[in-house]
C-alpha cells in the first residue's frame, strides 16, 4: 500500500510540474505581442466614446458594424461635413497654446515626442518647430493646414526622423523610425503618432497605409501598418490627446475619431494581411477568434429612470469576452462601457454588443422604455404654481410650472409631467374651461386624480367654442372587470359664442378605454380635441368556474336551511 501511494504522489507531482512548464513556455513565446492585445482588452473601455454621450452623438451617422472601405469613406464624409475650416500651416502658432498648452503653465506648450513643457510665444523663430507627422514629401501637404496633423516639436528633435515610416525598433531614417528608440522620445508617442496617421488617411483618402518599412514618396503612402495598429492597441489614449481633440473641435469643428475610439483602425485595416489580422484578431495570445455574441438581459422593458445590467457572452467561451456597447438612441437609454443601461425617456432603442477583437461579430436586442407603471402609483400630489392662472372661457388649462409627484407602492416617489395629465373642469366634466370654473381636476391614465385650485376664467373671450359639457348618465351603473365599456347614455354638448349649441352622441366620441380593468376609475371621450369624462364604478368579474356569485351562494344557503328544517320535521314526526 505504501508503494502504491508513493507512485500516486509522484505522478501528481510530475503532472503539476509539466503543466507549469507548459504554461511558462507558452507565455514566453507570446509575451511580446500579446502585451499589446492584453493592454487593449484591459483598457479599451476607457476610450472617450464610451463615457461621453456628446462624443457618441458626434458619430451617430456611423452605422454599427461598418468595416473596411465603407467605414473609411463614411468617416471621411463625416470629417468633411464637421470640419468647417482648416487653420493653415502658417497659422499653427496661433492655436498651439489652445491645443497643446501645458495645463500647469499658461506660458508653455507640451512638445511632441519628448513631452517636454517649453515656453512658446506663438512664433516659430525660437526652439519650436512643426512636425509633419505625415511627411509633406509623402503627400502630407494635403493635410498640413489641418490642426489635427502638424504637431509642435523641438527643432533639434524634429530632424531626427526625416520622412521615414514608423517602424518598431528602427532608428535610421531610411529603414524606418521609432520615437521610443530616441533618447528624447517617450514610448507613448508611438500610439499618438499612429492615431494621427490614421486620421490623415480619412481626412484625405488619396493617402494610403501599407504594411512595409519603406516606399517611394511619390505613392503617398505611410506605414508600417501592422506596427501602427499594434501601437494603437498597446498605448492608451493620453490626456494630452483628449484635451487636444476637444480643442481642435472647438477650432475646426471636427474630431480625430481614432482618439475617441481605438477599435476603428482594426475595423478599417485589420484584414489587410496576415500580420494585421494577427494584431487585430488577438491570435498571438493563443485564444480563438470570436464567432458570435449573445446579449443577456433579464428585463427588456424598463421604466423611465430605471437601470438594468446587460452582459454579453462571446462564443466560443475561450475567446476574448470584451465587447463594446452601443445604444442606437441615446435620448431613450444610454449604456455604459460595462453594460449598465439607464432608461431616460419613453421610446425604443437598439442595444448592440460588438466584439472588440472582431468588429463584424455583434448582436442586438430591442429595449422598450415606458413611463413608470401606472399600476405602481398609489397617489398624486401637486406642488408649485402654474405659469398661467387667468383664462378666457373656451381655453384649455395649461399645467406648465406645476410639479406632479407620484407615490409608488414601495413608498418611493417619481416626478410626472403636467402634460401627462388630462386637465378637466369639475363643473362641466370637460377639458374646456368656462366662466364658473375656479379649479381643475388632473386625471392620470384614467386611474388617479389630483386637483388644482386658484384659476380665474373670464366670460370675455375670443374663442368660438366657449363651453363643453357632459350630459346624461351611463345606462350601466356598474361594470365588471373584463367587460366591454358601454358609454350609452352619455353625450357631449358644445356651446358656441353666438349662443348656438349642439350635442355629440357617445358612439361618436373616441374613448380612452375599450375594456374595463380593475384599476380604471375614469373614462374619457374625445371629439375634435374636446373631451369629457365620466366616473367608472367597477366590480369583480365572477364568471370563473372557481367562484360563486353572491346570488348562488344565497340560494345554496337557503336550500341548506330548508333541508335542515325538513329533517327536524321528519324526525319529530316519526319519533
Amino acid at each position: 500500500m505504501k508503494k502504491r501511494n508513493f507512485f500516486i504522489a509522484l505522478g501528481m507531482l510530475l503532472s503539476i510540474s509539466f503543466t507549469s512548464l507548459s504554461t511558462m513556455t507558452r507565455d514566453k513565446k507570446s509575451n511580446e505581442v500579446a502585451y499589446a492585445i492584453e493592454t487593449a482588452e484591459t483598457n479599451f473601455d476607457k476610450d472617450p466614446i464610451h463615457s461621453s454621450t456628446t462624443i457618441q452623438n458626434y458619430y451617430s451617422s456611423i452605422s454599427e458594424g461598418e468595416t473596411g472601405s465603407t467605414l473609411l469613406n463614411d468617416l471621411h464624409s463625416l470629417n468633411s461635413k464637421k470640419r468647417t475650416k482648416t487653420v493653415g500651416y502658417k497659422n499653427m502658432g496661433k492655436y498651439y497654446k489652445q491645443t497643446d498648452g501645458d495645463p500647469n503653465n499658461s506660458n508653455n506648450i507640451i512638445v511632441f515626442y519628448s513631452g517636454e513643457s517649453v515656453a512658446f510665444s506663438g512664433s516659430f523663430g525660437g526652439n519650436v518647430n512643426r512636425e509633419h507627422v505625415w511627411p509633406n514629401s509623402r503627400g502630407g501637404s494635403s493635410v498640413e493646414g489641418d490642426i489635427h496633423m502638424p504637431r509642435p516639436t523641438l527643432k533639434n528633435e524634429n530632424g531626427s526622423r526625416g520622412n521615414s515610416f514608423y517602424v518598431e525598433g528602427k532608428k535610421t531614417d531610411n529603414s524606418g523610425w521609432d520615437p521610443a528608440m530616441e533618447s528624447f522620445g517617450k514610448e507613448k508617442y508611438r500610439g499618438m503618432s499612429a492615431r494621427i496617421i490614421f486620421y490623415c488617411a480619412i481626412a484625405d483618402t488619396s493617402l494610403t497605409l501599407i504594411d512595409r518599412e519603406y516606399d517611394s514618396s511619390a505613392n503617398k503612402t505611410m506605414g508600417k501598418l501592422s506596427d501602427l495598429l499594434k501601437w494603437n492597441l498597446q498605448y492608451e489614449i493620453d490626456a494630452t490627446e483628449t484635451r487636444r481633440n476637444d480643442a481642435a473641435q472647438s477650432i475646426q469643428g471636427n474630431r480625430n475619431p481614432f482618439i475617441d475610439d481605438r477599435s476603428l483602425p482594426c475595423k478599417i485595416w485589420g484584414d489587410t494581411n496576415a500580420a494585421t489580422k494577427a494584431v487585430c484578431a488577438g491570435q498571438y495570445d493563443g485564444r480563438p477568434t470570436p464567432t458570435s455574441v449573445e446579449i443577456q438581459l433579464s428585463n427588456k422593458t424598463l421604466n423611465v429612470g430605471e437601470t438594468e445590467q446587460a452582459t454579453a457572452k462571446v462564443l466560443p467561451v475561450e475567446a476574448n469576452q470584451k465587447v463594446a456597447w452601443k445604444s442606437s438612441d441615446l435620448t431613450v437609454a444610454t449604456i455604459s462601457s460595462t453594460g449598465l443601461i439607464t432608461a431616460l425617456k419613453e421610446g425604443t432603442t437598439t442595444i448592440t454588443a460588438t466584439s472588440v477583437e472582431k468588429a463584424t461579430i455583434m448582436t442586438s436586442i430591442t429595449l422598450q422604455v415606458q413611463k413608470k407603471s401606472f399600476l405602481e402609483l398609489t397617489s398624486l400630489t401637486i406642488k408649485g404654481t402654474p405659469t398661467k392662472n387667468k383664462y378666457q372661457a373656451g381655453d384649455f388649462f395649461n399645467g406648465t410650472g406645476l410639479e406632479i409627484e407620484g407615490k409608488l407602492k414601495d413608498g418611493t416617489t417619481t416626478t410626472i409631467s403636467p402634460s401627462d395629465l388630462m386637465w378637466m373642469s369639475e363643473k362641466t366634466y370637460s377639458n374646456i374651461l368656462s366662466e364658473e370654473d375656479t379649479s381643475v381636476l388632473g386625471i392620470y391614465d384614467g386611474k388617479l386624480t389630483c386637483k388644482y385650485d386658484g384659476i380665474e376664467v373670464s366670460s370675455t373671450t375670443t374663442n368660438n367654442i366657449i363651453k363643453v359639457e357632459r350630459f346624461g348618465k351611463l345606462y350601466t351603473t356598474q361594470f365588471e372587470t373584463g367587460q366591454p365599456f358601454d358609454p350609452s347614455g352619455i353625450r357631449m354638448r358644445v356651446y358656441e359664442k353666438d349662443g348656438f349649441f349642439y350635442d355629440i352622441a357617445s358612439n361618436n366620441l373616441k374613448w380612452n378605454i375599450e375594456t374595463i380593468s380593475k384599476d380604471i376609475a375614469y373614462a374619457i371621450g374625445t371629439h375634435e380635441g374636446y373631451s369629457i369624462y365620466v366616473e367608472i364604478k367597477t366590480g369583480k368579474n365572477n364568471s370563473s368556474s372557481n367562484s360563486c356569485s353572491k346570488s348562488s351562494t344565497n340560494a345554496l344557503f337557503s336550500m341548506s336551511l330548508l333541508v335542515f328544517i325538513l329533517s327536524i320535521f321528519v324526525k319529530k314526526k316519526f319519533e
